[in-house]
Parts: C-alpha cells; structure tokens; sequence
C-alpha cells in the first residue's frame, strides 16, 4: 500500500489540465456540471475509498478480539488478583478471572461481579484514559480500576500488554488516516493548495475539555514551508486556539502546542465500538461517517495568569534538530525535561500535571515563540479535535484540509516535504502495518523479548501512557525490522483464523453475533 503515489500523480494532471483550461475558453455550465459532480462524489464517498479502507477495518474488528492477557483463578499459577475502585479504595476484592480483550480490560470479581475498562478514551470516558504501574498495583484511568498482583513479573507483564494493545489499536488508525488522505485526496480539485498552501490555516472547530466537553473554537495553524523540515527549528510554528476568530490576542488563548513541545503523533479517530461483527455486512460508509475527530497525541500547552506572548526570539537554535531524524528521535530531544522524570509520578486522572518552570527554559527559550512558558500548564494527554464541516463539505473533507497542516506544524510522516510511504520507515503513516490475514504487529517470539527489555521511565518522552505506547513500541518494532527484513515469512503471527479459534475455546455456547463474526471470517480465508 504505497501512500500517496495516486495522490502525487493527481496533483500533477490537475495542473496541467489547469495549463490546458487557461487555453480554452471554459462555459459556466461545464463549471457547475464540474463542481456538482465533486459535490455528489463526496456525498457517496468514492468506491475507491470503500475497497481500499476494508482491510483495515477487518484489522480492527481482529483487534477489538484479540486476548493480549488471560489469566483464571482455577489455573496453575501462584499469583493472586485482587480489585478496587477510587469509590472503595480500601475494600479489594478477589479476582477470578482477568481478560485483557483488544483494548478492554474485563475482570471477574467476588462480590463485584464482572466490570469492563476500556484503554482509550470511548464515549463518555473522554481524556481519562491512563496506565500506572507502582509496586504492586495497576491503576487504570486515574484510578477508576484499580488490580492488586503477589506477582510484580505479572503486574509488569500487564502493563506492556496493555501498551501494547494501545500501540496495535492507534497505528491502525494512522494507517486508516494515510489510506483516506491518499484515496480521497485525488478527489479535491485543490489538493495540491493544501499540501502547499501559502497561507496559514484557520477555520472554526470544537476541542474536548475536561470538566467543560466539547467547546467551539477558531482554530489558527501557522505556515510551515516545505524547506523548514530540514532546517532548524525557528519556533514560529504554532497550532493556536482561540475563543473568537476576531481577537486572536494572547487573552483570548485557550490553549496551543508550539513547535518546542513534544507531539508524539497525529490521526482521525473514532470514540465508539465497530458496529456490526459481520465483515462480509460490513458498513464502511457507516464506519467513515463516524470518523469525525482528530487525535492530537503528545504535549499541549494551556496558558494560566500571567502569560504572555514574546516576538523577540533568540537568535541561537538546536542545530541538531532537523528533518531527517526519525520522529521518536527528534521528540526524545524535543521532550521537557520534566516529562522524563516520573511517568509515575507525573500521571493523574486530571489536567494540568505539571506547570513550567524557569529553569526548564534553558533548551526550550533558544527556539520557543513563547517565551515565558513557566506560565503555561503543560497537558501530555494531548488534546481531541472535532472539524466543523461546511454546507455541501464530506466532513472528511473537513478533516484532512485541517490534519495535514497539523502535521506540517509537527513535522509528523515527512510533512511538510512529502510524505513518507515505506511500511518499514517508523515516520510513515504505514509504519509496520500486517498484511492480511496476519493481524499481529509482533511475532510470538519477539513478545518474551519486549517484555523482559529494559524500561526507564526517562527514556520516555511523555508522561502519558498513550504518548509511551507509541514511542516505546515504534521503537521496538524498527529494531525488530531492522534487525530481521525477512521477518514476516520466518517468524510466528496471529492469523484471522487463530482468533475465529480462539473465541471457540472461550465461548462454549456462541450467541447469533458471534457465529456471524466466525462464519464471516472463514469466508475471507477461502
């Protein structure tokens, strides 16, 4: 799947057809009939698209069933289990059996009953998600659940798995977000405007706030010329937002992420489980009309009393920064200090983890356009962002003229030169994705490894647990990659079989979804 080799191409034929107009006298009848077909194209959304997205959404099916961690009273184990919540913080309660299903966490309890915690932030569990491992106890989502292990190996071993899961989920995401921009790209007229636009973005949108939801937003993305990828930083490029487009003052500032904070990545994203189980009754349509938010992973900055905007930059910056590192790389670099120096100690259910301090500005004021951010919290659960679409506008439409600017700003998947296509290059939207029908990232062999490697909280950029999901595993993964090319025919991965299998041995008596779910995906490996 090479991205964006039809975008490119496209880009070039709608300039010469554009050579071509400018010779010919063109009626005003042949405009609208163009524009109208482009219109109700975007209403159907093309085949293309649908053809090209299956896959993926197979792959997230497989993940949504996948068991990352099992483990049953009854076994042969001499670990024990034990649970509570942040509204009995002292009343634990016996584990009888624990699954780590896709990104759902499902425990057994006595006397609790059965409890389902999700990973990633769903429905109305918006930017609460988080993992925290200290001693002997697991915390999830900010203490909403809360396990107790004997066995500290296998408490560890939980929370890799629960990265993991994490990891497997939002790369497929970034892969369903490369396939939509490099299928439904050719079809906007003026696609090469946004991948080189000489003007900055700006458009109304609403970000999530904890404890305030989703609030409407005029949101200002400044311009990143292509040469500045392999320049170093100048600290101009900002995603801003603002409470009202007509003052766009340092007063009326909600909160941005410059270009000297860490953003690990960026993705359309989707908040609710896959509908139908049955892959051959599958709605794509359905599937894509529901993908209506951007991911924003990584540092944002939200300014407190105090602040105030500085245009006297310094005239030093980072020469080491530049355009051809790798992203985990050059945001190991970027990171504050701060964010290094506790994940465990930094992670909390709440905004605002950790405010900064003068002493910190020694890497960050040589390239900052602000330059007193002492006076900003800075938030590492990084932010949801929700496009605004226009009358007569597909919202995914919407969505990629606002992400790629995004990812000019942050430098993400060789923006904002071209982007980056290889499947083995980490900086890719397509970085490690299976090819049908394995469904793992990960050999079964290379698992023992990942588990048992070495795990400093200060080799993480971020405090946040997504923010280490993405980093810890990319990184792990081009070592395996790197280290073995020929990996994916040599080693042992989970096949769409093996789970059709697996949910057999789990579900005695299967319900009409999951025969559905079983029958659908033997059809696809005949």
């Amino acid at each position: 799947m090479q991205l964006l080799t039809s975008l490119r191409s496209s880009v070039s034929i709608s300039r010469q057809n554009r050579a071509k107009e400018g010779n010919s006298k063109c009626t005003v009848d042949e405009d609208v009939a163009q524009s109208s077909s482009v219109s109700r194209t975007f209403r159907s959304l093309p085949q293309e698209l649908l053809d090209a997205i299956k896959p993926l959404v197979v792959l997230l099916q497989a993940h949504s069933r996948k068991t990352y961690y099992e483990w049953a009273l009854d076994t042969l184990t001499q670990d024990t289990w034990q649970i509570t919540s942040k509204d009995r913080p002292t009343q634990f309660h016996p584990v009888r059996k624990l699954l780590l299903v896709g990104t759902e966490v499902i425990a057994e309890a006595e006397g609790l009953g059965a409890c389902k915690v999700s990973l990633v932030e769903e429905n109305d569990r918006m930017q609460r998600s988080g993992i925290e491992v200290s001693g002997q106890v697991l915390s999830l989502n900010g203490g909403e659940v809360v396990f107790s292990c004997t066995n500290p190996s296998s408490l560890k071993d939980m929370e890799k798995l629960c990265l993991l899961s994490i990891f497997e989920y939002y790369s497929i995401l970034k892969s369903v977000t490369g396939t939509i921009i490099s299928s439904l790209g050719i079809m906007l007229s003026d696609m090469h405007v946004v991948l080189s636009s000489a003007f900055n973005y700006k458009d109304w949108c609403e970000i999530y706030l904890q404890d305030q939801g989703w609030v409407k937003v005029w949101c200002h993305i400044d311009k990143v010329g292509k040469k500045s990828s392999g320049s170093q930083p100048t600290g101009r490029y900002q995603i801003k937002f603002y409470t009202d487009k007509k003052q766009t003052s340092s007063g009326n500032l909600i909160c941005f992420i410059p270009d000297c904070e860490y953003t690990q990545d960026i993705f359309f994203y989707k908040n609710c489980q896959l509908a139908s189980p049955d892959y051959s009754q599958m709605d794509l349509q359905d599937f894509l009309e529901n993908l209506t938010m951007i991911k924003i992973v990584g540092n944002v900055c939200f300014p407190q009393e105090g602040f105030h905007k500085n245009r006297s930059r310094s005239s030093s910056t980072l020469s080491f920064l530049n355009g051809n590192e790798t992203s985990s790389r050059r945001s190991s670099i970027v990171a504050s200090p701060n964010s290094t120096s506790s994940r465990l100690k930094a992670l909390s259910p709440t905004r605002g983890q950790h405010r900064r301090k003068t002493s910190e500005l020694s890497l960050d004021s040589n390239h900052s356009y602000y330059k007193d951010l002492e006076n900003c919290i800075i938030d590492p659960k990084g932010l949801l962002v929700r496009p605004l679409s226009h009358n007569g506008v597909h919202h995914l439409e919407a969505m990629i003229r606002m992400i790629i600017p995004m990812m000019d700003c942050t430098r993400l998947y060789g923006r904002p030169a071209l982007f980056k296509s290889d499947r083995n290059d980490p900086d890719s939207l397509m970085f490690g994705l299976p090819k049908l029908p394995t469904v793992d990232y990960f050999a079964k062999e290379e698992l023992n490894s990942l588990h048992n490697s070495a795990s400093d909280a200060a080799k993480f950029p971020s405090t946040d647990s997504n923010a280490i999901a993405m980093h810890y595993y990319s990184r792990l993964l081009h070592e395996k990659m790197t280290q073995d090319p020929h990996r994916d025919r040599k080693l042992s991965f989970r096949q769409l079989a093996s789970i059709a299998q697996q949910e057999k041995e789990q579900l005695p008596v299967l319900d009409s979804q999951e025969e559905s779910f079983l029958g659908s995906l033997n059809s696809l490996m005949v």
